[in-house]
């Protein structure tokens, strides 16, 4: 009696694991909803946030942003000391 009682709870156990394992597969393979993707997309753009915000904090970055900066004036500097040597002429 108690063996018999053993071999069906381990049956039924046996079945629950099975359908909780059907359940995840189907929870795998279904569809994201509109709330789901809306909030991956905002997930994903605060991570994508936050890593360009530790990188542009590397000392190496700061300084190649500045040389960026400094040789974008230089280039407008130039193109104004054409554009005064044209007006001058």
């Amino acid at each position: 009696m108690k063996e018999q009682k053993e071999k069906q709870h381990a049956a039924a156990k046996a079945r629950k694991q099975r359908m909780m394992e059907l359940e995840r597969e189907r929870q795998k393979n279904a569809p994201m909803s509109e709330f789901d993707n809306e909030r991956k997309q905002k997930n994903s753009a605060t991570v994508a946030a936050a890593k360009h915000m530790l990188d542009e904090d590397h000392d190496d970055v700061k300084g190649m942003n500045g040389l960026m900066l400094y040789a974008k004036c230089v280039t407008i500097r130039d193109q104004q000391k054409v554009e005064a040597d044209v007006i001058d002429e």
